[in-house]
């Protein structure tokens, strides 16, 4: 199922499983940074900007994460962006089963 990506609604979608694309169309190539996260860059009003998938697929999925919680990959892999391994935990606990 694709989604709005948050502040981008009209212009980007997100799916479960963390392909970004342009609504209705081709789907955006994703980098990878020196952590190991995935990212992309989206365009908007002529500006270029990067943003972490796995931040794109919570946000659309789970809504905004509070504010003493944090994004979490439930088996430690940083590069697995899907929706089923993505949970907001409380800071303390993030890392942790």
């Amino acid at each position: 199922m694709w989604k709005p990506v948050v502040c981008y609604e009209g212009y980007y979608e997100v799916n479960e499983a963390g392909s970004v694309r342009i609504v209705g169309g081709v789907e955006i190539d994703q980098h990878l940074d020196d952590i190991g996260y995935w990212f992309v860059y989206l365009f908007k009003n002529d500006r270029r900007s990067p943003f972490l998938v796995r931040r794109l697929v919570a946000r659309a999925f789970l809504g905004p994460c509070p504010w003493e919680c944090k994004l979490c990959n439930k088996d430690n892999l940083v590069w697995n962006n899907h929706l089923n391994n993505l949970v907001y935990r409380r800071r303390v606990l993030c890392g942790s089963q």
